[in-house]
């Protein structure tokens, strides 16, 4: 499940880097048609929810079906590619560049993403 959660946010990351403006508009909120079923059907977020779902099947826990757990992944690395997208941020970081520059930290982020969810994440 872990190697899947990673490939997630990899993607995730890669299409916002090499399609910045599909990205960019994806999340505006006027262009949001809360309506269509494909969207109601929330079938994005469908394999990252197994995901988590398999690590505590993997844990021999009961999977634990928490909307914050998903958002905990989505928000670092939405975040992480906002951020890279933007270019600079007000507290001295600088981020853009090329694709295969932002992947490489990417990789850093997913892996701090891991460690969160080894020290307690999946523990519930």
């Amino acid at each position: 499940p872990m190697a899947r959660i990673r490939g997630i946010g990899r993607a995730y990351i890669r299409t916002a880097v090499s399609h910045p403006a599909h990205f960019q508009i994806m999340f505006r909120r006027e262009l949001i048609q809360r309506e269509d079923p494909r969207l109601q059907a929330n079938r994005s977020f469908a394999p990252l929810r197994e995901a988590v779902l398999d690590l505590d099947r993997q844990a021999g826990r009961t999977p634990v079906d928490d909307p914050a757990r998903l958002l905990y992944l989505w928000s670092a690395v939405h975040g992480f590619a906002q951020l890279w997208l933007e270019g600079e941020t007000n507290v001295g970081y600088r981020f853009g560049g090329p694709a295969e520059q932002a992947m490489a930290q990417a990789e850093s982020v997913l892996d701090w993403i891991e460690t969160g969810i080894a020290s307690g994440f999946a523990n519930g």
